[in-house]
């Protein structure tokens, strides 16, 4: 069965001006490009972020060495070997939690790349929602929306019936058919054609653990603090994903990284060897999507809940600001 591209139409508009080039080579060497670029200014913005002003050699005393650190994550590197789409995501996401505070229409227009997997992030949007809603700033939802519709736009312009397309996509066959991530161990048992509602129920268990998380923070919620374990159950609970999806979690990554850069001045042996131990067994489960999916985002829930409080969520941004 072919892997169909999922992403909604506003992804069109990032892919399709690839074929002006009407050469393969030439549209495979710029979207590499694009995606390095995509991670390596992500990194940077998210070691600014979670680093702050704590200069590591050859880690994070330059801006070229911040750029570097998401590469150190092996989904990154996945991803890049088969072109996928998710660093522009990533770079959403860093976007959003860099100009949060600061520029909040920004962040939102940033934010709006992440809906090119929109699955994966299912829980970042709905806590957004509960936060304008609580707060009353839709400076950030007014932005993503206005970025959406632009690169809607766009992607009518090379293709007008690419509306109609996607819901015949989308609405057909291949969803029942298609089982994939972690759903798939109790879905493939039960064949394809029917099952679809298999497919829903880690979705409904991460929305589940969401109202009970924003109950809890919701009167001192911090993007910076909250986002990494958000994002993280978002991307354990989505209902489709691969390994090179993970990409993502290059985010939380960085911010445990940062942690403890910030509380001792340096990151402990005890964390890099379990960081390496962490990218061996994606290496090793990745072929296999059930299975893969399961190392990265259980060990760092279990690391950010374990980890102790004693940086204040407003560190985080007073950190972002003076960088």
């Amino acid at each position: 069965m072919p892997l169909m591209l999922l992403s909604p139409p506003c992804a069109l508009a990032l892919i399709a001006p690839l074929g002006l080039t009407q050469s393969y080579g030439l549209a495979c060497f710029f979207w590499t490009l694009a995606l390095i670029m995509a991670t390596a200014v992500a990194s940077r913005l998210l070691m600014d972020v979670y680093f702050g002003d704590v200069r590591l050699c050859e880690i994070s005393d330059t801006v070229f060495y911040r750029s570097l650190f998401a590469f150190t994550f092996f989904p990154v590197l996945l991803c890049l070997r088969f072109a996928q789409t998710v660093p522009f995501a990533l770079l959403g996401l860093a976007g959003f939690v860099y100009f949060e505070r600061r520029k909040p229409f920004v962040a939102g227009a940033l934010l709006s790349l992440t809906l090119i997997k929109p699955h994966l992030v299912l829980l970042v949007w709905a806590v957004l929602i509960l936060h304008c809603l609580q707060r009353r700033r839709w400076s950030i939802v007014f932005g993503a929306l206005g970025a959406v519709l632009l690169l809607t736009g766009i992607s009518l312009w090379f293709d007008h019936h690419i509306l109609r397309d996607y819901l015949d996509l989308t609405g057909g066959p291949y969803l029942q058919a298609y089982a994939a991530g972690i759903a798939a161990l109790i879905r493939k048992p039960f064949g394809g054609i029917g099952t679809l509602w298999i497919q829903l129920i880690p979705t409904f268990c991460g929305l589940a653990w969401l109202a009970v998380y924003w109950r809890k923070h919701r009167n001192q919620w911090s993007w910076n603090e909250r986002l990494p374990m958000v994002l993280t159950v978002s991307v354990l609970t989505c209902a489709y994903g691969w390994a090179f999806d993970e990409t993502l979690l290059a985010l939380p990554v960085i911010y445990l990284a940062g942690h403890w850069a910030r509380r001792t001045g340096s990151i402990p042996s005890k964390l890099v060897v379990t960081y390496s131990v962490l990218n061996l067994a994606l290496m090793l489960t990745w072929p296999i999507p059930t299975i893969g999916l399961l190392p990265a985002p259980i060990l760092l829930i279990v690391m950010m809940t374990r980890k102790k409080q004693n940086s204040s969520p407003t560190s985080f941004s007073v950190a972002a600001t003076s960088s």
